[in-house]
C-alpha cells in the first residue's frame, strides 16, 4: 500500500520518475509506503529547522534555502513504519545504484539528488 503517492508530483519533473521508480519498487515488495513530505515552502522549512536546532526533532533539517525539498530535488519516504529498520536500508541502497543521494541512519527517510547547494548553505 502507498500513502502520499500523489505528493511526487511535487517533484522536479527531472526527479519524479526515478522518485516513481522506487515508489514502485518498495511496493511491489509488498511493502507498506508512506510519501512524508515533498516539497516544502520558506516556512515549512523554518519551521522544521527552528525545532531542530531546538533538539524538538530526531530527523535533520537544513536552513530555509538550503532544503533540497525547497527545489523540488527530494522526498521523504518511510518504509513499513520502521525507518531504521532493513527495509529502509534496502530501498535506500536501490535509490544509490540508480544515482540518488542517500545518506542512510542520519536521515533514513530523506531521498534525494547530488546538487550544489546555494551558497552559504555549507554542508545540507
Amino acid at each position: 500500500m502507498v500513502t502520499g503517492r500523489g505528493r511526487l508530483k511535487e517533484l522536479h519533473p527531472q526527479v519524479r520518475p526515478a522518485a516513481e521508480w522506487l515508489v514502485m519498487l518498495a511496493a511491489a515488495q509488498g511493502w507498506d509506503v508512506r510519501i512524508t513530505s515533498v516539497f516544502r515552502s520558506f516556512r515549512e522549512q523554518d519551521g522544521l529547522y527552528q525545532d531542530w536546532i531546538r533538539g524538538r526533532r530526531v530527523l535533520p533539517a537544513a536552513k530555509p534555502g538550503c532544503s533540497q525539498h525547497q527545489y523540488g530535488l527530494a522526498f521523504d519516504m518511510v518504509i513499513a513504519e520502521d525507518m531504521h529498520g532493513p527495509l529502509q536500508r534496502a530501498i535506500g541502497g536501490a535509490w544509490r545504484q540508480v544515482g540518488g543521494w542517500w545518506i542512510g541512519q542520519t536521515d533514513p527517510v530523506h531521498y534525494g539528488v547530488f546538487w550544489t547547494a546555494p551558497s552559504g548553505c555549507g554542508k545540507t
